[in-house]
C-alpha cells in the first residue's frame, strides 16, 4: 500500500507543477446485478445482489517528446454476499506476472471489498526507430478478437466484460521499426518463478494486404513457436493464430487430458459487417491439450498455463446490430461441443448523452454441473458509465 500511495502522490505532484505536460483521463461506473453462483439445471435457485463501483484514472506525463511516463489507477468497491469469503478475492489480487505489489486493500470483508490497484506503470522511451518500454504494461500480440493463443503475456476471458483495458504485465519490451509496416520485437516478463516467465521475440511484416506475425521463445517451463495473421477475404475479416508448446515438464496427468509435453493450440476467426450494421462474428478454438469430457474441473490449471479453455474444441458466435444511432443490441455464445455446455450473453448498449453510456447484460449458462459452463453461475447486470 505504501508503494501505491508513493506512486500516486508523485504523479499528482507532477501534474500540479507541470500541468501542460500531463494528461489525465478516466471514468466512473457502477455495475449492479443479480448473480446466481451455483445454478442447477431445471431448478430455480436464489441469487445474490452484486454491485461494483469503479473509478479509473489514466495518467500520462510527457517530460519530453521522446519520453512518456504512464500510471493507471483502478479503484473498485465490490459488494456481494460471500464474494470474498476467507479473503479469497483479496489474496489473489497480485498476479503471477506482477513483481511489485501495487495493491491497496482498504476494506477487506467477506461481503465487501475496497481496493485500489496500479495496473499500468511504465516508462516509454523512443530513440529513433527503437522504442523501449519498461514496467507494468499491456503487451498484446494476438490478432483474433476472442481467443489469442499467441498473446502469452495477458490471456483474458471474453466473459470479463467489465475490464476493457485488460491486465498489465511487469516486464521489458523493445521494438525496432524496420519499415512503415514491419518491426522486430523482444518482450520479457520475468514473473515470480520460472513457471510464470515469458521471454519472446516477434517479427511483424505486412504483405498482400495481410499482417503476419512470427514468434518464438520461452514460456513458463516450455518452448513456444507461434504464427498469426489478420486480413480480409471478400470484405470479411479473416484472422488466425497457431501456437506450438514443447517440453513442458510441469504437465500433470491428473488435471489435463493426456498431459502432453508438446501440443498445438489454434484459432480461426471470421467477421463481417453488413450495410445495415448487422455484424456476424465466428471463432473456433482447438486446444491440443484440452479434454473431451466434462471440462469444468480443469479450468484452474488450464488458465494457469495460458490454454484459454480446458476444452478440446470451443466455438464463439456473435450477432449484433444497431437498433438506432444510439442503441446497439448484441448476443454472443460460447459453446463447448465436447461436453454439451454453453453460455449465452445478450447485451444492450445505449449512448445516453455525451460521455454517458448504459449497458444491460446477462450471462445465461447451460449444461451439467461438471461441464465447462454448466457450473459457472448466471447473472443479469446493468451498468452506468461516465467518462471524462
Amino acid at each position: 500500500m505504501r508503494q501505491l500511495l508513493s506512486i500516486v502522490t508523485f504523479f499528482f505532484v507532477v501534474g500540479a507543477t507541470n500541468a501542460q505536460d500531463i494528461a489525465i483521463q478516466g471514468y466512473v461506473k457502477d455495475l449492479a446485478g443479480w448473480v446466481d453462483q451455483r445454478p442447477t439445471m431445471g431448478t430455480l435457485t436464489l441469487g445474490h445482489i452484486h454491485n461494483t463501483f469503479q473509478n479509473r484514472l489514466t495518467t500520462r506525463y510527457y517530460p519530453s517528446s521522446t519520453l512518456t511516463l504512464a500510471c493507471d489507477l483502478r479503484t473498485r468497491m465490490i459488494y456481494q454476499r460471500e464474494f470474498n469469503a476467507g479473503g479469497m478475492f483479496t489474496s489473489a489480487l497480485q498476479g503471477a506476472s506482477e513483481l511489485l505489489d501495487l495493491n491497496a486493500v482498504l476494506i477487506d470483508r467477506d461481503d465487501a471489498v475496497l481496493v485500489s490497484q496500479v495496473d499500468r506503470l511504465s516508462v516509454d522511451w523512443i530513440l529513433g526507430p527503437l522504442q523501449l518500454t519498461v514496467g507494468r504494461q499491456r503487451i498484446a500480440w494476438g490478432t483474433n478478437l476472442v481467443w489469442n493463443p499467441t498473446d502469452l503475456f495477458n490471456p483474458f476471458s471474453v466473459l470479463d466484460f467489465d475490464y476493457e483495458e485488460r491486465p498489465g504485465v511487469d516486464g521489458f519490451r523493445a521494438q525496432i521499426f524496420t519499415g512503415p509496416t514491419s518491426k522486430i520485437e523482444l518482450a520479457v516478463a520475468p514473473g515470480k518463478t520460472s513457471r510464470n516467465r515469458a521471454v519472446m521475440a516477434l517479427v511483424h511484416v505486412n504483405s498482400w494486404s495481410y499482417d503476419f506475425n512470427m514468434m518464438g521463445g520461452v514460456f513458463q517451463e516450455g518452448y513456444v513457436l507461434g504464427f498469426s495473421w489478420a486480413g480480409q477475404v471478400l470484405d470479411a475479416g479473416f484472422r488466425g493464430e497457431v501456437r506450438w508448446t514443447g517440453n513442458q515438464h510441469s504437465a500433470d496427468p491428473t488435471t489435463l487430458s493426456d498431459a502432453r509435453q508438446s501440443y498445438f493450440i489454434a484459432t480461426l476467426s471470421g467477421d463481417y459487417t453488413f450495410a445495415n450494421s448487422l455484424y456476424l462474428h465466428t471463432e473456433v478454438l482447438f486446444n491440443g491439450n484440452g479434454v473431451s469430457e466434462d471440462a469444468g474441473p480443469r479450468w484452474a490449471v488450464a488458465l494457469s498455463r495460458g490454454l484459454l479453455s480446458p476444452a478440446r474444441w470451443s466455438v464463439y458466435q456473435e450477432v449484433s446490430g444497431n437498433i438506432s444511432a444510439l442503441v446497439r443490441l448484441s448476443m454472443f455464445g460460447l459453446i463447448n461441443p465436447e461436453d454439451d455446455s454453453f453460455v449465452l450473453v445478450p447485451s444492450l448498449t445505449w449512448s445516453v448523452a455525451t460521455n454517458w453510456d448504459i449497458l444491460v447484460i446477462a450471462l445465461i449458462p447451460a449444461g451439467q454441473t461438471r461441464t465447462e459452463f454448466g457450473g459457472m453461475g448466471s447473472g443479469a447486470y446493468a451498468r452506468v458509465k461516465w467518462s471524462f
